[in-house]
């Protein structure tokens, strides 16, 4: 989730927009997120601000700028 979320500080896409989501992952070697964005990502959708509170600013990595 911690992925999720640096995509989401970045403002590079909607949040709703599953398949820019995973690009951008998918360029930023977020391989987990990838993968957890394909199997539901309507679950990670539903469930985001309830996993977000377990996570702490230090786990949240850098995402790399849009091309």
């Amino acid at each position: 989730m911690a992925q999720y979320e640096a995509i989401r500080r970045s403002g590079l896409t909607n949040m709703f927009d599953k398949h820019v989501v995973m690009r951008i992952a998918s360029d930023n070697d977020f391989h987990h997120l990838v993968v957890a964005a394909d199997k539901d990502y309507g679950n990670i959708l539903k469930r985001y601000s309830e996993i977000i509170e377990m996570i702490s600013e230090d786990e949240i990595p850098e995402v790399k700028p849009g091309e």
